[in-house]
């Protein structure tokens, strides 16, 4: 968190409150709605107190973004099973963009990505991590002869996180574990007996 100069120490209830309302107002209205003076009228706190902590707009997003992924960021189970553990990733992925913040402010952040190198870093920072555990998943599926050794991993891995992505940002249909399951079969092949 950005703190801009000194004084008494930062209340953490001030900061849920300018976090929540940075959230709602995006979610609500877009990113571009989001100022310090529309978070401080949401959030119930005055200006200063948000000036005390981030310098701008700019500084509140990104802390704001950063906070989410720090503190709603559920790290999957580690499975033995590459299917089950690829399976468990994506599920993660799709738990994370449903059941929090994170999903609704990709929502309101999706049009700037585009215009915003720097958005676009900060938003993505979050899959990153999640990339390589899935690759490692599939590099695993192939070695044990449940993904074609032929396949490339990076296209695999686009085509099932890309799915979830389109799916969670353009459709209402459903969007859980037995889709996660249904996709990897027929994307990677249906399990196969040892």
């Amino acid at each position: 968190m950005s703190v801009v100069g000194r004084g008494r120490p930062l209340n953490p209830a001030n900061d849920r409150a300018i976090f929540e309302a940075t959230v709602e107002i995006a979610t609500e209205s877009g990113l571009n709605a989001v100022n310090i003076g529309a978070v401080s009228r949401r959030a119930g706190v005055s200006r200063p107190t948000i000036y005390r902590r981030f310098s701008n707009t700019r500084k509140l997003l990104e802390a704001c973004i950063t906070h989410i992924l720090e503190t709603q960021l559920v790290a999957p189970a580690r499975l033995e099973d590459p299917r089950e553990q690829t399976i468990e990733l994506l599920s993660n992925t799709i738990d994370m963009l449903t059941k929090t913040s994170i999903g609704k402010l990709y929502r309101a952040a999706i049009t700037h990505l585009e215009s915003d190198p720097e958005l676009t870093r900060l938003i993505s920072s979050f899959g990153a991590s999640r990339r390589k555990d899935l690759n490692n998943a599939l590099a695993a599926a192939q070695r044990h002869g449940g993904l074609d050794a032929e396949k490339s991993i990076q296209v695999v891995g686009d085509a099932l996180v890309g799915a979830i992505y389109f799916r969670f940002l353009m459709t209402q249909r459903r969007l859980d574990r037995r889709y996660v399951e249904e996709l990897y079969d027929n994307v990677c092949g249906p399990r196969t007996s040892s």
